[in-house]
């Protein structure tokens, strides 16, 4: 039984007064155990006040020989007259004997056992270590202490501190006098605590010690006298001020002393605390949280004493740490006793759950699951389970999953209080539907959207149940929510096939409960509604994501009657606004769309760029701009940058309004240029009112801002922390010039946080190996904080940086440890080869999951792939059960073929295929997976292709055996969609039925994984739906996609391109023929009756990649500032466009209307244009500069004829090109630069490390020309060999 607080029964004594007199003071037993309490004194003068102690009558000692009273009496008969009690109690040796035998009264014997001491004064001066003048003998002759020993310890302790008697100095002697009983004091008040002496001082001068300490601590400001003092005194001080009734806050005062000590010395004052004192301590804290607003650190080290100390003394002090257990360290937690069964400590736990960190809640599950009295989690007692509740999601998996079904769904409410992972999630569904068949309503509204990660099998019995409405509502919601639900789950209990054969009869209601699935269901579905239930059903619309060519049918519908579009129309339409046309906004007034548009930054993502161009355009031509910056911003990184220079008027004459926009890269560079011409920006605080316009600030401006000043305080170093305040992206060229005016520097651990992560990562190799430990650390905990930069880099400069990370942490040789991983974050998966392989088998079978927070190439896939099988990870594949599959995941598809087969092919149904991919899918849009995708190369997606397509086809059945295909029954297009279409053999997309290949059209026609040959016979079936392309209707055009480009060049003329959403889609594809492409300019023109005269920006942003099909004399017929405004989207494009074509967009350019003669273009321009910069002529590109060349874009640079780029750039000019410029040179450019020229180039590559290699990745951004690993080979082959030969 825990020990119990003083403090709780003065509370309780005081809210009932009555009961408590009456229950405790009136009941001995309890009485008598609260007084054994060192902290009861008060409690006795409490109940002799209740009338239920005669003194008189109780105290008879002469009596007791004969009856011996109850220990309470003797207690009170003691407390009520200490000096009788003594001199006939401690007197009479029988008496005394009978007493003992009550092991209760063992203080009895302590207490006379001071009246035998011999002689305490000369023990006392011998502790002291006085050498006192004056005769003992007369002292000594009594027991105890007199007033003649005091008068002697006073005089001796008087002569000890420097006083001689007789002396005049008054003033002497009374310093001396206090010096000399303030010793004794203190000395006998120890002596008293340790229970050596029993004088009772703290009776009678308590108060004045702690009055005297009091007003000591306030006047001494020597944190090391005070630590003294409180270290070594505090037990004593603490026991002074009691708990129980007389503590208040003045009572603190000492406590409070503790939180002004330093953080270096806090813990060897508290870790030398007693239980007692910890407590106060600890009591105060809680009371006090918010006033003491102590640091996190200060906090850390607190929480580490008192779970290293007292929490193994006394565990009911958990009930009181629950502030600070978010403090706690990992290790602290690892290391706590084992209190597994301790309720309190358990209830304390769980109540901190919210408040804790992933971390420090895996360190309590790892305790908990390590429990030696409860090692079989599936045989805990079911009322210790409910009190362990919420702290069950914190158990590591290998014991979670021996959770049963009933332990899980007893506490289904507290495990759905905290976060669970998807794959304890997954495992709690599906263990409790498998293992109930007759769950009900309120069950299922416990499990709440858990229902839908079930297995459709074990939901099939509440088909026509009254449960089936809330799993229905479950499934709904998981929809809402993106849950990966599975198809068949879909269609049996959202959809109704009886109700869909009429949609036009189908009332509002059974619309509003088909909305979430509607997307599921299709064009076919969505043509059947009529208008005016799309009007009735938009409140619920307008929160579903449609794809665009579902929304544009539905807004298509809601705009058929009416004439003028209102603002709140189209504010409403919500996910909506993606299925607008782009002609219907243009013929929108300003107003109209300003305010239609107020919350676009919600739907943004979902805007292609032809709505986002026409939006644009539209809102900044008007005179309102300066009203409608929070409505602009949303969009004004898309914006044009001619359309941003016509409104510098309006934008600079509002800079607090501008500086906190999100400008893109070249509109931040022409704003800070214009913003020079203020004085005032020569002062560092109007650099930083800048805001996010600071990103443009250009090199030789900073430059002289970081070495205007050495002190890091300086204007630039500001800067630079500026720069991660306002969260904006640094173009590479002034990440460049950050690193080259800091190359003298010597980097600190402070230096490297204020570059931030965006410089950290681009430091030269050379420069990173040289780092210290305490430097490379630092690096390593930012990578790992704020991997989005790394995760941009070239896959190369990638592989070397965690190469000296790893090599300087000493993560080499040996196992690779959960330790070494988890430190390594992102940088985990791309450690070398030799040390992946030797990764933990214990962690990663425990944490397999953690792999998805880095970027897994084929090589590192195939080394998974062969330990998913080894004994001491998921076994044989052969024996692999439910919940390893859920485990193993989408890795699944890292296993080599032959591994694939021994999986049970009952584990293997369509729901759990559909999962799986799925599963990929959503990795493959996660930031993290859109970020690894950058560099991976053209082979390993073909890899991951086939091992899909085999897992696929083997398991649904429709690989060929033999000569004879073993075809299964077509696929529906849901499941489709749920996968690949590519995954699938292209007989079984064909033999769809012609619902199903319409529905799935759209995601078909997008996939990118289809051969030629295949899209061909994919474009015959849509041939035999839909007919000739002649009869072609515009929108069916829209949904075909790659597989248009089977069309040949005299079907392409006979298109309907009348439709400026067909034409865009259409004109984003990338491999169309020239010819090919120019059939679609002449159908584009035919459809249209427009000539390229009257080319708006939404027309030229919609033509993409078919502006390639065009003449040259059509090109210079078009508007040079439609065109020009246009050059935002179009210059992200690799375009196949000719020389001679190149070369006519940019004397568009070049008009005094646009970006005026070239040689007067700056940086910005050259962003803004983007890859139409290669048609500049050679003698233009000659004369570039640092800062036109630095932002010459990647895909620029590569799409310059070899010719033109061996006659343009000077080896003294690609010397200035940076990294991403260089990778981007294609083997014919490389081939065609002399060795002067490819020497510079080598520099550039090899800028990252102090060799000169050829090192080839992908620069970020933009898609740029990929270069895999055996063609770098290829092309430093080639250099070296050119080199040789030329000299």
């Amino acid at each position: 039984m825990r020990p119990i607080d003083m403090t709780d029964v003065a509370a309780c004594s005081e809210f009932d007064s009555h009961n408590f007199t009456e229950k405790v003071c009136g009941n001995q037993t309890i009485l008598q155990g609260l007084l054994n309490n060192v902290d009861s004194a008060w409690l006795l003068k409490y109940c002799s006040k209740a009338d239920h102690f005669l003194p008189l009558e109780m105290c008879q000692y002469h009596k007791w020989v004969a009856q011996v009273p109850s220990s309470p009496i003797i207690q009170q008969c003691w407390d009520y007259n200490k000096k009788q009690f003594a001199s006939v109690v401690c007197s009479n040796e029988e008496l005394l004997s009978q007493l003992k035998m009550d092991t209760s009264n063992s203080w009895i014997s302590i207490i006379c056992s001071t009246e035998s001491q011999t002689c305490l004064v000369r023990d006392i001066v011998t502790w002291l270590n006085w050498s006192c003048s004056s005769d003992l003998s007369t002292v000594c002759q009594y027991s105890g202490i007199r007033l003649e020993s005091m008068e002697y310890l006073i005089q001796c302790g008087m002569e000890m501190a420097g006083f001689q008697v007789g002396g005049t100095a008054i003033q002497q002697v009374v310093s001396s006098f206090h010096k000399s009983v303030n010793k004794i004091v203190i000395l006998l008040a120890v002596l008293e605590e340790s229970h050596l002496v029993s004088l009772h001082l703290t009776e009678n001068i308590r108060l004045s010690i702690l009055q005297s300490t009091m007003m000591y601590l306030r006047t001494q400001d020597n944190f090391a006298t005070k630590r003294v003092l409180l270290q070594c005194f505090g037990n004593l001080l603490m026991s002074l001020m009691q708990t129980g009734r007389e503590i208040s806050d003045e009572n603190f005062f000492l406590v409070k002393e503790y939180f002004q000590l330093p953080l270096e010395i806090i813990k060897s004052v508290l870790m030398a605390m007693d239980v007692k004192a910890g407590r106060q301590i600890l009591l105060y804290l809680n009371r006090n949280w918010a006033v003491l607003k102590l640091s996190d650190d200060y906090l850390k080290t607190i929480a580490s004493v008192y779970l290293q100390k007292y929490v193994i003394a006394d565990p009911s002090l958990f009930a009181e740490l629950s502030q600070l257990l978010s403090y706690a360290s990992v290790s602290d937690i690892s290391n706590l006793p084992a209190l597994q069964d301790n309720l309190i400590v358990l209830s304390a736990i769980g109540s901190s759950l919210p408040k804790l960190n992933q971390d420090q809640k895996t360190a309590f599950g790892n305790w908990l699951g390590n429990s030696v009295k409860f090692q079989s989690v599936a045989k805990w007692p079911m009322a210790f389970v409910k009190e362990v509740g919420a702290l069950l999601a914190c158990l590591p998996f290998n014991k979670f999953q021996q959770l049963s079904a009933a332990q899980m769904l007893v506490n289904v409410e507290k495990l759905l209080a905290v976060p669970m992972t998807n794959l304890q999630q997954q495992f709690l569904a599906q263990s409790i539907l498998k293992a109930y068949t007759n769950l009900t309503s309120q069950d299922f509204k416990r499990l709440g959207n858990l229902t839908c990660l079930g297995h459709t099998v074990d939901l099939l019995p509440y088909l026509r149940t009254p449960a089936m409405d809330i799993i229905k509502k479950s499934i709904q919601n998981c929809l809402r929510m993106g849950f990966i639900i599975p198809s068949e789950m879909i269609s049996l209990f959202l959809v109704n096939s009886t109700l869909l054969n009429n949609v036009s009869a189908l009332s509002i209601e059974q619309l509003n409960d088909l909305a979430v699935v509607m997307p599921n269901l299709g064009l076919p579905f969505l043509k059947q509604l009529l208008p005016s239930q799309v009007e009735a059903l938009l409140p619920v619309l307008s929160s579903v994501e449609f794809s665009p060519f579902q929304a544009q049918e539905l807004v298509d519908k809601l705009f058929l009657r009416k004439s003028d579009i209102l603002p709140v129309t189209l504010s409403s339409l919500g996910s909506l606004i993606t299925g607008v046309r782009p002609e219907i906004l243009r013929g929108l007034s300003e107003d109209t769309l300003a305010y239609g548009l107020a919350n676009i930054s919600n739907w943004k993502s979902l805007l292609n760029p032809v709505q986002k161009a026409t939006i644009a355009s539209k809102l900044w031509a008007s005179n309102r701009v300066k009203e409608w910056f929070d409505i602009l911003e949303p969009l004004v990184s898309e914006t044009p940058l001619l359309i941003v220079k016509s409104q510098l008027q309006a934008l600079l004459s509002n800079i607090s309004a501008t500086s906190r926009m999100s400008w893109n890269n070249q509109q931040a560079k022409l704003l800070f240029r214009e913003t020079q011409r203020d004085k005032r920006i020569r002062t560092e605080s109007f650099l930083q009112y800048l805001g996010k316009i600071l990103q443009g600030i250009d090199c030789t401006t900073l430059g002289n801002l970081l070495f205007s000043s050495t002190s890091p305080s300086s204007a630039g170093y500001k800067i630079l922390l500026f720069f991660q305040e306002v969260a904006v992206q640094l173009p590479s060229a002034l990440k460049q010039c950050i690193i080259e005016q800091m190359s003298n520097v010597s980097l600190t651990t402070v230096l490297l946080q204020d570059l931030g992560a965006q410089v950290a990562v681009e430091l030269p190799i050379s420069k990173v190996k040289r780092l210290s430990t305490d430097v490379m650390q630092s690096l390593r905990t930012m990578i790992v904080q704020d991997p989005n930069e790394f995760l941009n880099l070239p896959k190369i400069r990638q592989l070397l940086l965690v190469d000296k990370v790893a090599q300087r942490l000493g993560v080499y040789g040996g196992e690779f440890t959960k330790e070494e991983f988890e430190s390594l974050g992102v940088m985990a998966s791309m450690v070398v080869e030799e040390i992946f392989i030797n990764l933990s088998r214990p962690f990663l079978a425990e944490n397999i999951q953690e792999l998805n927070n880095g970027c897994i190439d084929k090589t590192k896939g195939d080394i998974l792939g062969a330990m998913l099988e080894e004994t001491n990870v998921f076994g044989p594949a052969s024996n692999w059960t439910d919940v390893k599959m859920d485990q193993i995941d989408r890795f699944v598809f890292f296993l080599p073929n032959a591994a694939m087969k021994k999986i049970p092919k009952s584990l293997m149904s369509l729901e759990r295929i559909e999962r799986l991919f799925q599963t990929q899918k959503q990795w493959d849009k996660s930031a993290i997976g859109i970020a690894c995708a950058q560099n991976v190369e053209e082979s390993d997606k073909e890899a991951m292709l086939r091992s899909q397509q085999f897992l696929l086809q083997y398991f649904l059945s429709v690989v060929k055996s033999g000569f004879s295909p073993k075809l299964a029954l077509p696929p529906s297009c849901s499941s489709v969609q749920s996968t690949l279409p590519s995954a699938w053999d292209l007989e079984s997309l064909k033999s769809m039925s012609t619902d199903d290949f319409i529905n799935c059209l759209e995601t078909i026609g997008q996939d990118p994984h289809f051969q030629p040959e295949n899209l061909s016979q994919l474009l015959l079936r849509f041939k035999q739906i839909f007919g000739p392309a002649a009869s072609l209707p515009s929108k069916a055009i829209k949904f075909l996609g790659l597989i248009a480009t089977r069309f040949t060049e005299n079907e392409l003329m006979q298109l309907d391109l009348s439709d400026l959403t067909t034409v865009a889609t259409l004109g984003k594809i990338e491999i169309w023929s020239s010819r090919q492409l120019s059939a679609l300019y002449t159908a584009y023109l035919n459809s249209s009756k427009q000539t390229s005269g009257s080319f708006d920006v939404s027309v030229l942003v919609a033509l993409g990649y078919i502006i390639c099909g065009s003449k040259v004399s059509d090109i210079s017929k078009m508007n040079p500032v439609e065109f020009s405004k246009s050059v935002i989207w179009i210059g992200q494009l690799k375009l196949p466009c000719s020389e001679n074509q190149l070369e006519e967009m940019t004397k568009l350019l070049m008009h005094s209307l646009a970006f005026g003669p070239a040689s007067n273009w700056q940086g910005d321009t050259f962003l803004e244009i983007g890859t139409i910069a290669a048609g500049l002529p050679d003698f233009v590109l000659s004369s570039l500069v640092k800062e036109q060349i630095e932002s010459l874009t990647p895909l620029a640079i590569s799409s310059i004829p070899s010719s033109k780029l061996s006659v343009a750039f000077s080896p003294t000019q690609i010397k200035m090109f940076t990294y991403n410029q260089g990778a981007a040179i294609t083997a014919d450019q490389l081939l065609a630069l002399n060795s002067q020229q490819q020497a510079a180039l080598s520099m550039v590559l090899a800028s990252w490390d102090d060799r000169q290699i050829d090192f080839r990745g992908r620069s970020r951004g933009v898609r740029l020309y990929v270069i895999s690993l055996g063609l770098i080979s290829s092309l430093l082959s080639a250099l070296l060999l050119l080199h040789c030969l030329q000299n």
